[in-house]
C-alpha cells in the first residue's frame, strides 16, 4: 500500500492492496509459502529506493534473500540506479548519492549468499543450493519441452485449462500490465523490476504449474489498474474487485483440490 501511495496517492495504495489479494495464485499467502514475507521485504525495498534512502533500500532487499532467491531482480534494479548513477551517463547526481547507490546495491546480494552458505554447509557441497534446486527440477533457461509436453498431454492435469492455460494467461497478463506501466510512465524503479521479475519467471525451467505464484512479488503491475479504478466512482470499483475477488477465488480452491503444487 505505502508503494501505491507513494507514486499516486492513499486511494490507489488501497487499490493496489486488494488486486494484489485477488492476483492469480494470491492464494498462497495463507499458505507455508514465504511468499508473504518475502513482498513485504521487497516492498519496502522499493519503497525506499523511491524515496531515494538506497541503504535502507539495500538492507530491505537484502533481508529479502534470506527468504527467495527471487530478489535477484531487485538487486540487480538497485545495481542499474547506481550505474545510472555514473557521471558519464547522468549528470546533476553528486558524489555522495553516488556512493549511497553503492551501499544499497552493494547491500543486496548478501541475504541470498548467505542462505546458500547455510545449504552449502548442511549439503556439504559448495553448490549445495544449486544441487538441491536441480534435485527439485528447477534451473535457468527456456524448456521447449514445456509446450511439447502440453500438447503431448492436453487436456491432461496439470496440462490443461486451470494448472497451464490460466497459469500462462496470468503470464500474459503481467506482460501487458508492464507495457500499460511503461506508457502511463510509472516509475522506472517499477516498471523495470517488474521487467526483470517476469524475465526470470519466463526463462525458469521446471514447474510451469507455478509461474503465475512466482509473478506475485511483482506487486507494482497492478498500479496501472489501480490508477484506473481509483479514478472510478464507489460503487463501479467495489464491483469489478468483488468479481475478480469471485474468479480468483474459484481458481485457488480448483488448484487446492488438485494434486499438483500452486
Amino acid at each position: 500500500m505505502l508503494v501505491g501511495r507513494e507514486v499516486a496517492g492513499a486511494r490507489t495504495g488501497v487499490l493496489l492492496v486488494l488486486l494484489w489479494g485477488v492476483a492469480p495464485r494470491s492464494v498462497v499467502e495463507v499458505l507455508g509459502y514465504s511468499e508473504g514475507w518475502f513482498v513485504c521485504a521487497v516492498g519496502i525495498g522499493l519503497l525506499m529506493a523511491l524515496r531515494h534512502n538506497w541503504v535502507r533500500a539495500g538492507l530491505a532487499i537484502c533481508a529479502a534473500g534470506l527468504f527467495r532467491p527471487a530478489v535477484v531482480p531487485a538487486g540487480v534494479l538497485l545495481g542499474l540506479a547506481w550505474v545510472g548513477a555514473w557521471p558519464v551517463l547522468r549528470q546533476g547526481v553528486d558524489a555522495a548519492e553516488r556512493r549511497r547507490r553503492f551501499v544499497g546495491a552493494a547491500l543486496t546480494p548478501w541475504g541470498f549468499l548467505g542462505y546458500a552458505a547455510v545449504v552449502a554447509h548442511r549439503t556439504g557441497h559448495w553448490n549445495g543450493y544449486f544441487l538441491v534446486q536441480r534435485a527439485w527440477g528447477s534451473s535457468l533457461g527456456w524448456s521447449n519441452g514445456v509446450l511439447h509436453d502440453a500438447v503431448q498431454h492436453w487436456p491432461t492435469a496439470p496440462y490443461n485449462w486451470t494448472y497451464f492455460g490460466l497459469v500462462a494467461a496470468s503470464v500474459l497478463l503481467y506482460a501487458l500490465l508492464l507495457v500499460a506501466m511503461i506508457a502511463t510512465r510509472e516509475s522506472p524503479l517499477l516498471w523495470g523490476y517488474v521487467a526483470l521479475v517476469l524475465l526470470l519467471t519466463i526463462f525458469s525451467a521446471g514447474y510451469f504449474q507455478s509461474k503465475a505464484r512466482f509473478m506475485l512479488p511483482a506487486f507494482p503491475a497492478f498500479l496501472p489498474v489501480a490508477r484506473l479504478l481509483a479514478r472510478l466512482p464507489r460503487r463501479p470499483a467495489i464491483l469489478v474487485v468483488l468479481v475478480l475477488t469471485v474468479l480468483s477465488t474459484w481458481w485457488s480452491l480448483s488448484v487446492l483440490g488438485g494434486p499438483y503444487s500452486p
